[in-house]
């Protein structure tokens, strides 16, 4: 290309997707969980606020931070080995956003928090 050198990227992101060699999407889930841990504490902050916000809006505001983030390109990468980083960042979320403590069962985190748990 006109004399210049092509540089060799280890993680290439294509489509917002990190991509690396052994294709275990270990790069993309890492930097996708300490967003979603961002996120959190935005929302921590919005269910602590005592200006007025609506029941409803620390759940909408979940499902579009952070449910989004972490359902985009789903079927790509749910079959990794490091998507317990966003379980993590999610039972958190829905811990958030219920009220609930760190002892309440995992089953019963979606219907607390009122999100349906996703199919993967």
């Amino acid at each position: 290309m006109d004399g210049q050198r092509l540089w060799h990227d280890c993680h290439p992101t294509y489509l917002g997707v990190t991509l690396d060699r052994t294709l275990s999407y270990r790069e993309h889930l890492t930097k996708t969980a300490g967003q979603l841990k961002n996120q959190n504490n935005l929302l921590m902050k919005l269910a602590g606020s005592t200006w007025g916000a609506s029941a409803n809006t620390p759940q909408s505001s979940a499902l579009a931070l952070c449910y989004s983030a972490t359902e985009y390109c789903a079927p790509v990468w749910s079959c990794s080995a490091h998507t317990s980083q966003f379980d993590v960042q999610l039972n958190s979320t829905m811990r958030l956003i219920s009220g609930t403590l760190h002892s309440t069962p995992l089953p019963l985190l979606p219907v607390l928090s009122n999100i349906e748990p996703p199919a993967l």
